[in-house]
């Protein structure tokens, strides 16, 4: 898909060299009750020959009022990075995520521990850009990548901490 598709009306906030992205309006401010997401983005590229939109977020596993416990990989988890493809036919307006038609399996879904809201905020949009850049490729084939990308941002956390 090239980069002067405008299903998207609005402008992108970050546009790379292979692919555009759109922040997610996420409410920070919101009760936390209403919603674990930290920070989502809808991203346009020639990623796969039959779907060219994908989402990508970040939640946080810790408890919400009225709903059930998150399901851990492992008891220390405290977020989720999610990559999921989106159906070309169906929403991927990044101003309605309601609207989204997920496919499934989801591309990836890593959990990890160490860091705080704003350093997995941070991660999320520097992946989101290395992906814009095609330094990085969200594909389903690339899960070993992000997991190890993950551990790194963990690690670099753990480091920034204590060296405080």
């Amino acid at each position: 898909m090239p980069l002067t598709d405008t299903t998207i009306l609005s402008p992108p906030d970050i546009h790379g060299a292979i692919a555009r992205a759109w922040k997610v309006s996420v409410s920070l401010d919101a009760p936390s009750a209403t919603t674990a997401t930290l920070a989502a983005w809808v991203i346009s590229g020639p990623f796969h020959p039959a779907w060219h939109y994908l989402a990508l977020s970040v939640i946080h596993l810790r408890d919400l009022a009225g709903v059930p416990p998150a399901k851990k990989h492992y008891p220390e988890a405290d977020y989720e990075f999610v990559i999921a493809s989106l159906d070309d036919h169906g929403g991927h307006d990044p101003h309605n995520p309601t609207l989204w038609r997920m496919l499934r399996q989801l591309d990836v879904c890593e959990q990890f521990h160490g860091m705080t809201d704003g350093q997995v905020i941070a991660m999320l949009t520097a992946f989101i850009r290395a992906i814009c850049d095609g330094v990085a490729s969200p594909d389903s084939d690339y899960r070993r990548f992000w997991k190890i990308q993950i551990q790194a941002a963990m690690a670099h956390a753990q480091e920034s901490t204590h060296a405080q």
